[in-house]
């Protein structure tokens, strides 16, 4: 039996090989990789934007993203464009955008049962959280920082999810005496430099990001 590939680095690739096989004898073969990996990747840890919504919503982002993708003979998948940024994010934006359409149908549906002054239902669509943008991107740096040492992850994570100073974080980092704040300061820094290689070694560019 051919061993399955392992969807963590499939995903990480610019263009997993499963996009190669569309249109070819192994197409179908193509399309069952895709899905299982799709399926596998944002079941194990949703992101961000999917986590605040109920489970039913989650699943069914994660199935309509799959049926968008490879109905037609894949040709969802067809309109990728190798940009040399890991196929994942790509991946992200479609659920993302999928996500924000449903959450967007569920709060006009959910409106209809909400009389007006006439009596009459007010369809009323919900916004999605204005932080989504922010925790998609939080997610794609997230997943980096998983790649640093212990060390690096917890000062990182202290510093800037939780606002942490150098004193703080003295204890994390195993830091004491005079220098301690200033050596604290300059691992945190020294993290946050290997953070970033890590993303534009995965094919990021600097203004992919916001500010």
């Amino acid at each position: 039996m051919r061993p399955q590939p392992d969807c963590d680095q499939l995903l990480q690739q610019s263009y997993p090989h499963f996009l190669a096989q569309l249109g070819t004898p192994d197409e179908a073969e193509a399309i069952a990789t895709f899905s299982r990996c799709a399926k596998y990747w944002l079941e194990r840890n949703p992101p961000r934007f999917m986590k605040r919504s109920p489970i039913e919503l989650q699943q069914d982002v994660i199935q309509d993203v799959i049926l968008q993708l490879t109905k037609n003979g894949a040709a969802g998948l067809r309109t990728f464009r190798d940009k040399e940024r890991p196929f994942f994010f790509w991946l992200l934006k479609v659920a993302k955008n999928r996500h924000d359409t449903l959450f967007e149908r569920a709060g006009r549906e959910d409106s209809l049962d909400e009389p007006g002054p006439d009596g009459q239902p007010i369809p009323e669509p919900v916004a999605p959280d204005a932080n989504l943008d922010v925790e998609f991107w939080a997610d794609i740096i997230w997943k980096y920082a998983e790649e640093l040492k212990t060390d690096c992850l917890l000062a990182l994570i202290a510093r800037y999810q939780d606002g942490w100073e150098a004193g703080d974080m003295i204890f994390l980092l195993g830091r004491s005496g005079p220098k301690a704040d200033t050596e604290t300061y300059a691992r945190v820094s020294y993290c946050l430099r290997v953070l970033k290689r890590l993303i534009l070694d995965a094919g990021f560019r600097r203004e992919d990001f916001p500010d």
